[in-house]
């Protein structure tokens, strides 16, 4: 298990094939999600993969905290209204490895959410200048 997300990085670059999940959301992180991709003109799947990867990148070099320490990594989970499914990429699954947060993908992804739009959105639910 320890050297899972390698394995899975070399199986999925042989069959040109990137890890699908199931993320479960409440109607709020849908909504912020909804509101990151417009403001930056990314793919929802663009966007939850980079939120993981964000949620990692922030806890390790500006909180100096692990990943579940974070005030927004969630410690339960709300009651989810929409199943997307969408690509965990490869880099993504090694940065969660490397954190040794595999099992933790979804929280790691809805902190993420939450930090991707603390920092970037306003009150007014437009992008900050």
């Amino acid at each position: 298990m320890a050297k899972y997300a390698e394995r899975l990085v070399a199986e999925t670059r042989e069959q040109k094939l990137e890890p699908k999940v199931v993320i479960k959301l409440t109607r709020y992180q849908v909504e912020q999600v909804k509101k990151i991709t417009n403001a930056l003109g990314l793919a929802y799947g663009v966007t939850i993969n980079s939120a993981i990867k964000y949620a990692i990148y922030y806890a390790n070099n500006i909180a100096s905290t692990p990943v579940n320490q974070l005030k927004e990594f969630p410690t339960t989970q709300g009651k989810s209204t929409d199943s997307i499914k969408l690509e965990i990429t490869p880099e993504t699954w090694l940065k969660l490895e490397q954190a040794g947060m595999e099992k933790y993908w979804l929280e790691c992804a809805i902190a993420g959410i939450q930090l991707f739009y603390e920092k970037l959105m306003d009150n007014s639910q437009s992008v900050v200048t």
